[in-house]
């Protein structure tokens, strides 16, 4: 690689510490390092204040867009090489085309882990392979095309199918931390008492990470990842191959790769279960999307019933692509977690979830006819503390006998508020339900052997 003056484009939904990492690891491997350019918005991860954490000149301006804040990033640098740190849904195959346009005219070079747009070529980059880490161990990986399809719930729905693996989960976010961390539910469950209990211990635990580990009894190591490759979604710099290491001293049979958006971690994967939002329009899938769907050994469609699906234009597009596939159609419905002596037989619920108001109805009316309870009221604003904060205040203690929550974002904040009323509260899920004609667990199986086999 060419390491000369260098503008990188980082992501602006991806943490501040995480993109610091990606800074250090580019001043030392891809080049001197001027300034970057901040694509997308930066709500999730601070304020334009906060970027000047990132210790070097920043063009971050919201009023713009992503190819007028690189144009500004041009004039104000002059680079030789613009490196490339983002990924979907921010940027898409598209959009890098329309960058390598710009970037190119400018006279500087256009790159990013497996692409170089050169002036001599600007239209077409030149593709180059790197190299996946190997484990010795069966690795089987959960990816999705897209953000928000239930690649969490799916996995702890499939995790009771699993124990005989001793599996590990390997988590990779925008989020992660800077070493790995290993999440060890040691005996502790979703139910309220433990949750306090680790809380106390633990801080913040609502993430999807600990409700992994916690509803499926298995070790979760966490890891960061930015950014991801031209072709494959593969993230383009990460720390998912330490988290690995620490994964093999834990000896298990299998190890469970959660993927990121569409990003897929640098490791050699041995079976693949792809997982799409039946609200989702293939018409919008990219390159990255495409070649996820090809390789799956099985794919997983989920959100089945929700008013906008797409399931009639999926099973179009999926059966042109890859019509020999095993294709599952499912849906979620909530799973109250009780103790065994627990009935919700007549009680009056007051429930709180992170669903769309368009989904809510359904969801009431599957507790009142499963568990044969009223469900009196609700709130959907889990991840929103503010607005959770006023409905918590709005409701009368005297119309509820239980609560039940989603155990997400501030879902914590439910269960203490609760437990100072003297109510009882459950831990909600969301079970993965196939569709009549379905059979998920054989399915799920079948992977895991073709897993098994590849890695003999």
């Amino acid at each position: 690689m060419n390491k000369g003056k260098t503008l990188l484009l980082l992501e602006g939904s991806t943490y501040i510490h995480t993109n610091k990492m990606a800074l250090t690891y580019a001043q030392e491997e891809i080049g001197d390092i001027r300034g970057a350019v901040i694509l997308g918005s930066i709500e999730k991860t601070g304020s334009p204040q906060d970027l000047e954490k990132l210790e070097i000149p920043i063009i971050y301006d919201k009023n713009l867009n992503s190819v007028d804040r690189i144009k500004k990033g041009l004039e104000t640098f002059h680079p030789q090489k613009v490196y490339d740190f983002a990924g979907a849904p921010t940027v898409s195959t598209e959009n890098r085309h329309e960058f390598a346009s710009i970037i190119t005219s400018s006279g500087a070079v256009y790159e990013g882990i497996d692409f170089t747009f050169t002036i001599d070529r600007p239209e077409l980059p030149l593709l180059r392979d790197f190299i996946l880490h190997r484990t010795n161990i069966t690795t089987l990986c959960f990816l999705g095309t897209g953000q928000r399809v239930g690649k969490t719930s799916v996995i702890n729905s499939l995790g009771k199918y699993l124990e005989k693996y001793r599996p590990v989960f390997i988590t990779m976010g925008r989020s992660g931390p800077v070493e790995p961390g290993l999440i060890s539910p040691n005996g502790f469950s979703l139910n309220t008492e433990d949750i306090l209990e680790l809380s106390k211990k633990e801080g913040p635990i609502s993430s999807d990470n600990w409700q992994t580990a916690l509803s499926t009894g298995f070790p979760v190591i966490e890891c960061f990842r930015v950014g991801e490759a031209y072709r494959t979604g593969v993230a383009a710099f990460s720390n998912v191959w330490a988290g690995t290491e620490i994964a093999e001293t834990l000896d298990p049979e299998l190890i469970i790769y959660q993927g990121s958006g569409i990003s897929r971690p640098p490791v050699k994967i041995n079976g693949e279960i792809v997982i799409i939002g039946a609200d989702q329009n293939p018409d919008k899938f990219g390159k990255i999307e495409r070649y996820s769907i090809i390789k799956a050994d099985m794919i997983i469609i989920t959100k089945c019933d929700t008013p906008e699906n797409n399931r009639e234009k999926l099973r179009e597009f999926l059966n042109s692509l890859v019509s020999t596939h095993l294709v599952i159609e499912t849906v979620f419905k909530p799973c109250p977690i009780l103790n065994n002596q627990k009935s919700l037989k007549g009680k009056n619920i007051l429930f709180f979830t992170t669903s769309p108001l368009s989904a809510i109805e359904g969801q009431k009316d599957y507790l009142e006819k499963t568990y044969e309870c009223n469900i009196v009221n609700y709130s959907n604003n889990l991840a929103n503390r503010e607005m959770l904060s006023k409905d918590l205040k709005n409701f009368s203690s005297t119309d509820f006998d239980i609560v039940l929550t989603e155990f997400k974002a501030a879902a914590i904040m439910v269960i203490e508020e609760m437990k100072k009323k003297n109510k009882e509260v459950f831990i909600c899920e969301n079970e993965l339900i196939p569709l009549e004609n379905y059979e998920i667990k054989s399915g799920l199986e079948e992977v895991i052997g073709m897993a098994f086999a590849r890695n003999g």
